[in-house]
């Protein structure tokens, strides 16, 4: 648009209901020239139970796929130029779409809930510490809802919390100990 021209804003949350990729076209009437531009985003994720807000654009939240990238896929996506970094997000989630005949890439469904679940029950505002940064969002985003949760209050007044995730599918389980004070659980032993 030419300097000075109005800029339209446009709320497209009452057409964008799950995380995906989205087409957006643009048409420009200029001194009776259209001009058009079509163009597609990637969301990744959706309002949280919460009422907030995660980052939508993939570009804007790519760091969680650290967690389930193979060899130096994320290291090839990090060193891209922020320009190149969706395609690349895109083609990542494309080579795993369990069912690609289908519009929806289950995969990316699951990790984007998994993803919200993180932000939305694991984050330690007090340390800036967002739910997809601690371990146990770690672990969540890999492995996803654990068949049974142990909570172990301490034994004594001033001592640490303990919460044992048990996941029977993969027959392993987490150990956390909260960091006295802090609402955060590191990882501290895993079976």
């Amino acid at each position: 648009l030419a300097a000075g021209a109005n800029a339209h804003l446009v709320n497209m949350e009452p057409w964008i209901k799950t995380p995906g990729q989205y087409p957006l076209e643009v048409r420009v009437r200029d001194q009776n020239r259209d001009r058009t531009r079509k163009e597609s985003f990637p969301v990744m994720s959706t309002a949280l139970g919460n009422g907030s807000h995660a980052p939508a654009v993939l570009s804007g939240l790519f760091e969680p796929l650290r967690y389930i990238a193979k060899g130096g896929e994320y290291k090839k996506i990090a060193a891209a130029p922020e320009s190149q970094r969706d395609s690349l997000i895109a083609e990542f989630w494309k080579q795993r779409d369990p069912m690609p005949e289908t519009s929806e890439n289950e995969l990316l469904e699951e990790y984007n809930r998994r993803l919200d679940f993180a932000i939305a029950n694991f984050s330690v505002e007090n340390m800036g510490k967002a739910g997809w940064q601690t371990d146990r969002g770690r672990i969540y985003l890999q492995n996803g809802q654990p068949t049974d949760v142990q909570r172990q209050m301490p034994p004594a007044r001033g001592g640490a919390r303990y919460e044992i995730w048990y996941y029977k599918n993969i027959d392993r389980s987490f150990i956390f100990r909260e960091r006295l004070g802090t609402g955060d659980y590191e990882l501290v032993g895993q079976q």
